[in-house]
C-alpha cells in the first residue's frame, strides 16, 4: 500500500510512504495505520504478479 497526506493530480502527494508488503492470498482484513486525529490519509494499493 502506498499512501499520502493529500491528493495531487489524480495521485497521491504529501509526506507519502509505503506500508510493509503484504500477500493478498485470501480475503481478510488488511491492518492500516490510522491517521493523527484530524489528519487526512490516502492509500493506493500497489499490485505486483503473483511470486514477486
Amino acid at each position: 500500500m502506498i499512501y499520502g497526506d493529500r491528493l495531487v493530480s489524480g495521485g497521491i502527494g504529501g509526506e507519502t510512504g509505503e506500508t510493509e508488503p503484504v500477500k493478498a492470498l485470501s480475503t481478510g482484513p488488511l491492518p492500516l495505520e490510522t491517521p493523527k486525529e484530524g489528519a487526512t490519509r490516502f492509500y493506493r494499493v500497489k499490485v505486483s504478479p503473483r511470486g514477486n
